[in-house]
């Protein structure tokens, strides 16, 4: 394409410019939007380059703190929808380890469900591990054919069944499979605001993950 690009660079213009930071950030997440507006103003919605214009800010005690608190609403916020739609809670005050994108040998959820396996024996093995708890989220779907892909989401959801009832583990791990993974549901978990009238709507009928 560099080649191409020389002999014809007319040919090749760019249409897509913005589309990161106005779907995933500004639509997404407007409570972090929100944040990064008042801090910098509004340029960075057209060029993503001005976010730099945050980095004086990392150490900004009074930056931190509003951060660090849109962040934990956030997590709130996904965990409330989840547990009136699915019936299932994970704890805001763990960490979200979210991997969320279709499933495919090469995307490595299946490295992050031997860590996961990992996580347990060793905590099986010394239960007064100092681990810090951690929340696992996976979501995604495999093609129709994809047979590998299929038993990874078998393996996650064995292993959702295996963590989430041990009594000795699930204070500290816990591993959810997000069903039905598209567009909206992404755009929750990376974060977009619910009314209490959408979060709270009928849970639908299927079997919830073992708490």
């Amino acid at each position: 394409m560099p080649d191409f690009n020389d002999m014809f660079p007319e040919r090749f213009t760019n249409k897509t410019n913005g589309i990161t930071q106005r779907r995933w950030l500004l639509k997404s997440n407007p409570s972090l939007a929100g944040l990064i507006t008042e801090a910098i103003g509004p340029e960075w919605i057209t060029d993503l380059a001005q976010l730099r214009r945050l980095a004086p800010l990392a150490t900004d005690p009074s930056f931190q703190e509003k951060f660090r608190k849109t962040k934990y609403l956030n997590k709130v916020a996904l965990a409330d929808y989840t547990r009136h739609t699915l019936g299932w809670w994970p704890d805001p005050d763990t960490i979200f380890d979210v991997h969320v994108k279709r499933m495919h040998e090469y995307k490595r959820q299946l490295l992050n469900a031997l860590h996961i396996m990992v996580l347990y024996n060793r905590i099986r093995r010394d239960p007064h591990l100092d681990v810090a708890p951690r929340t696992f989220l996976f979501g995604g779907k495999a093609a129709p054919g994809y047979h590998i892909a299929k038993l990874i989401i078998k393996l996650i959801d064995a292993l959702s069944n295996l963590v989430n009832n041990d009594a000795v583990v699930r204070d500290r791990v816990k591993v959810f499979f997000m069903p039905n993974y598209r567009v909206s549901l992404a755009e929750r978990i990376i974060r977009r605001p619910m009314s209490p009238s959408r979060s709270r709507r009928p849970a639908p009928r299927r079997r919830a993950p073992a708490i």
